[in-house]
């Protein structure tokens, strides 16, 4: 009975590795020399703890033109990357960033926990835009006038990304390269299993 349970909690502990990747793509066309920004949000809506890391940020045609600004779990720069824990609500993460030609472009890759404890609402991570300080509206059909959406569900995660009668849009896709500080989902998965047979050795041994 005791081996049982050890294994059990062991493989859940390899499960706690498992992380959701994915890299967006915002498109600001016709908006030179506006004042904007990215406002990250993870919002706490259950008992399960999870965290948003953002990295690889990449400006084209666009830079950061102020300080970032943090409520809540969100920590960071833009080098080293963002962090933002369900610590308290709001958890937010802000960059203001201006374009500088008519066509411009932020990248950046998000790594997210699934950890879900059901039944319930899961926890939320997305990302508004502001102009000028203000949200800017969207064709999120919730009425947030979100520009991504990732409810943390018990299936998962599945980002949507909705866009802007301006010609904003915000694609997801796969991770983009980077400097490697952030694993990709099969690194770990391959962790995790391996979490998993270094438990079940010890406890045979």
């Amino acid at each position: 009975m005791r081996l049982r349970y050890a294994i059990w909690a062991c493989t859940l502990l390899a499960a706690a590795a498992q992380a959701g990747q994915f890299g967006v793509t915002v498109n600001v066309p016709n908006l030179s020399n506006d004042n904007l920004a990215l406002v990250f949000q993870l919002t706490n809506a259950n008992t399960a703890a999870n965290t948003a890391t953002i990295t690889n940020f990449q400006f084209t045609n666009a830079a950061v033109n102020g300080a970032l600004s943090f409520q809540g779990g969100g920590s960071g720069s833009i080098a080293a990357g963002i962090t933002i824990n369900d610590t308290s609500n709001p958890n937010l993460a802000t960059i203001p960033f201006q374009p500088s030609t008519s066509i411009a472009s932020v990248t950046f890759n998000v790594n997210l926990t699934e950890n879900f404890n059901g039944p319930g609402t899961g926890d939320f991570f997305g990302m508004n835009l502001l102009q000028n300080g203000s949200p800017i509206d969207s064709n999120d059909p919730s009425g947030l006038d979100l520009f991504l959406s990732v409810p943390i569900t018990a299936n998962g995660i599945s980002p949507v990304g909705f866009a802007f009668t301006r010609g904003i849009s915000v694609t997801v896709g796969d991770p983009f390269p980077d400097n490697g500080t952030v694993p990709e989902p099969s690194s770990l998965l391959l962790m995790g299993a391996g979490l998993a047979a270094v438990c079940a050795r010890r406890l045979r041994g």
